[in-house]
């Protein structure tokens, strides 16, 4: 069985690896039939701020405006403005272990009862220097639909940078 959920997001920063404010962009498409999302397209921009960045831990927190545009099942078709708040964390203990969340709030400005939570965190312990045993909980709530939906993951994950 599957609920053919897809979800496609394009997520950049400006000049973040030279000064602790930064500046982000967003592209998203959701279709979930678990949300009650037939689709939705958002885009948005933002500032963030990077409050600890070590090696080890790293703790940033973001702000923006995001444009909506979505068909939710049995609601019509909707354009808005939301704010997004985003906090995410890495912390890296003795190169073996990595805990990473990123967590979004979106509120709409126009419906006090209009709001997104997302929440990803996985933890992963690492094999070889590639190689990692990794875990992770997603958890996403459209306030709009009374959905909510919670994910969990056991696998291998792979990590390369280039």
């Amino acid at each position: 069985l599957t609920n053919n959920d897809f979800n496609s997001v394009l997520d950049f920063n400006l000049f973040k690896t030279v000064q602790s404010l930064y500046y982000w962009g967003l592209g998203n498409y959701d279709q979930s039939v678990s949300l009650k999302i037939e689709r939705r397209i958002q885009t948005g921009i933002g500032v963030g701020y990077n409050l600890i960045n070590k090696e080890n831990l790293v703790l940033t927190l973001s702000n923006g405006l995001l444009y909506e545009k979505s068909k939710l099942y049995d609601l019509p078709e909707n354009e808005i403005i939301r704010n997004s708040f985003r906090a995410k964390f890495r912390f890296v203990y003795n190169n073996m272990i990595v805990l990473d969340g990123t967590n979004f709030l979106q509120n709409s400005l126009e419906w006090e009862k209009d709001y997104i939570i997302k929440s990803m965190t996985s933890l992963s312990f690492k094999l070889t220097r590639i190689l990692s045993l990794t875990s992770s909980v997603n958890y996403n709530k459209l306030n709009l639909t009374g959905q909510e939906t919670i994910l969990v993951n056991f696998g291998l994950s792979l990590d390369t940078y280039f």
